[in-house]
């Protein structure tokens, strides 16, 4: 018999579960450290807005690649649950691993019987116009779509990799500047 619970109640004990969620964040494919593998993570939560990692390895990763749309909701029954990987920052106590026994269903819009989870509540979400008024270092989120993305252009002394983003929410664009792992903010565009 399979039983719907939500994350907190899975753990790696826990047999024949189905779970409800939300995809909040998907990450783009990566090659694993050695080279061997590649993977793709997904953040998901469900209807308590608790979350775990979804990891998707090699040949699953392409099974499932186009079921994780964001804020479309899902079944997903019996997944390997396991402790995070050290070198990640966990979610959660566990992560979740799908393989090629795990069931992943979506559910459609107008499901009247079992509706789609609703809009995530825990964005903290702030406009491109006031980001400059954020304090430093806090947390929060921003509705915007990436409206041009420059090619990567060695830059500086040291040959670093640079790209031009413009990203534009219902007020604003602004112009950022993406090299290694900084984001600069060049100007501001109404």
């Amino acid at each position: 018999m399979e039983y719907r619970l939500n994350i907190s109640d899975i753990t790696p004990q826990t047999s024949e579960w189905t779970c409800k969620v939300q995809v909040i964040e998907k990450a783009r494919a990566r090659q694993s450290k050695d080279g061997r593998t590649r993977f793709q993570i997904a953040i998901v939560q469900d209807e308590t807005e608790e979350q775990v990692v979804v990891a998707l390895y090699g040949d699953d990763r392409e099974k499932y690649q186009n079921k994780f749309t964001p804020f479309c909701t899902y079944l997903i029954s019996t997944a390997k649950v396991r402790a995070p990987l050290s070198y990640g920052i966990p979610v959660n106590r566990f992560e979740w691993v799908l393989d090629r026994f795990t069931v992943v269903e979506r559910i459609k819009e107008d499901n009247m019987d079992d509706p789609p989870l609703p809009a995530p509540t825990r964005l903290n979400i702030v406009s491109l116009a006031n980001l400059d008024q954020q304090p430093r270092n806090a947390e929060f989120d921003i509705l915007a779509i990436v409206v041009s993305c420059g090619a990567i252009k060695i830059a500086g002394v040291h040959g670093n990799k640079c790209r031009q983003i413009i990203v534009m929410d219902t007020d604003l664009s602004i112009v950022f500047l993406l090299c290694g792992e900084t984001l600069l903010k060049l100007m501001e565009m109404s």
